[in-house]
């Protein structure tokens, strides 16, 4: 009896001290500007150097189901249960993100479940803290956007990815400014879908993103040696 009273007061003492982490992630809405993610955290009580927080998209999945990892210990303050970590912009994969405070005994390094290079990988069991979600402003707005060269000589094609299949051009000229010379071509679109995949995890449930549409528009008529400025750009419905 004793040793079970003993063992309920030691778990109400670590889920009071879980309860008083915290751990905030900023900005809550990426616009084009944002570069970096900012995550933040305080109250961790005994801080250990495998102590980490997980990166999930969406928010619902599991504690297994990471993206990436950050140690803790990558801050200067970490030993004071308190710190800062920033990362660069992260990709739109059109779903919110969310991140997690774990803590990650030695005693439960596993090399059963480990990364390419070998090391043991997290197992998400000891989850004490969760973030606010972050999205990204505008989940249509063109992302991903870069030339490749055609088939003509006089040809560049330009591709970019949006969230959703609605209607869009590039517009393209010699001036900086639209204005004369400026020609306007429809983008084709093309998506795929989870049943398309070959195999799991990324036609599963867990390995499986939304991929957005990708859009393709030819610019055409283009002369050798001369500069050109190009925009996409989102057409109303008709």
């Amino acid at each position: 009896m004793l040793l079970l009273l003993l063992f309920l007061l030691a778990a109400g003492e670590a889920a009071a001290a879980a309860a008083a982490t915290t751990l905030t992630a900023t900005p809550a809405k990426l616009t084009q500007s944002d570069r970096e993610i900012t995550i933040r955290w305080s109250g961790l009580p005994d801080p250990d150097g495998l102590d980490y927080v997980g990166i999930y998209s969406p928010p619902t999945s599991s504690d297994r189901d990471f993206l990436g990892y950050l140690f803790l210990n990558g801050s200067a303050t970490w030993r004071t249960g308190a710190g800062e970590l920033t990362l660069p912009r992260l990709p739109n994969l059109r779903a919110p993100y969310q991140f997690r405070l774990f803590r990650w005994p030695a005693r439960e390094y596993s090399y059963h479940h480990i990364d390419h290079d070998g090391n043991p990988l997290p197992h998400g069991r000891h989850r004490v803290a969760a973030s606010g979600e972050v999205a990204f402003d505008s989940p249509s707005r063109p992302d991903q956007v870069h030339l490749s060269f055609a088939d003509g000589v006089d040809e560049m094609r330009v591709m970019f990815v949006c969230g959703d299949g609605g209607r869009r051009v590039v517009r393209y000229g010699p001036a900086k400014e639209e204005g004369e010379g400026w020609k306007e071509v429809a983008a084709e679109v093309r998506t795929y879908e989870q049943k398309h995949m070959c195999d799991s995890p990324a036609n599963s449930s867990v390995g499986w993103r939304d991929p957005g549409f990708v859009f393709d528009g030819l610019m055409k008529g283009l002369e050798p040696g001369r500069r050109y400025f190009y925009k996409v750009n989102h057409l109303p419905l008709l």
